[in-house]
């Protein structure tokens, strides 16, 4: 097993600090796509050699759970779509896509689902959670892309008071005619 030094330097444009990787949380972000599987694994890994516990999240915008309470209430047959669902589904999610990538690794996990802004959730999770580390997926663009959509992954490194590692990914089409980002190699 890989031992990791107690701290990290890292030097800034305004000045110069440390960083504490000694045994820290790490958080993942699951985005419900094919390259969410290496994110957890690589995570998985990292959690071994730092000893810190592993937190999955996966999170429903607070726009989709709206979609769904309207699906619900059109259906007769249906009750209300509940807060609590949603959070009890995102976790069940989260839960199966833990499984499936830690399961050769025997890697224990906790698995979360929220329901809200991603950036805002990702926050509180990892602060409940203690996590000093995020791994998150983000999708390789275009210049023009990049400067026409929103590009979560810049907005919560920014606001978070620890260490990001983003996995680049690239979106490829499925048969079905939607698109699956897929991790790089």
């Amino acid at each position: 097993m890989a031992q990791f030094p107690p701290t990290v330097a890292v030097e800034s444009l305004s000045n110069a600090g440390t960083i504490d990787d000694s045994s820290r949380n790490v958080l993942v972000h699951l985005t419900g796509t094919d390259a969410d599987q290496r994110l957890v694994r690589e995570a998985g890994r990292y959690v071994t050699g730092s000893g810190g516990e592993l937190v999955l999240v996966s999170v429903l915008s607070s726009s989709e759970f709206v979609e769904r309470q309207r699906s619900y209430a059109s259906l007769s047959a249906l009750p209300t779509y509940t807060l609590n669902q949603a959070k009890e589904s995102r976790r069940q999610r989260a839960h199966r896509t833990g499984r499936r990538a830690l399961e050769s690794l025997g890697i224990d996990y906790t698995a979360v689902g929220m329901v809200g802004d991603e950036t805002d959730s990702l926050l509180t999770a990892a602060r409940r959670h203690d996590c000093g580390h995020l791994f998150l997926v983000e999708r390789r663009r275009s210049l023009l892309r990049r400067f026409l959509v929103r590009n979560f992954g810049p907005e919560i490194a920014h606001k978070f008071d620890g260490l990001v590692t983003v996995l680049q990914a690239d979106c490829a089409e499925t048969t079905d005619g939607k698109r699956r980002l897929m991790a790089g190699v």
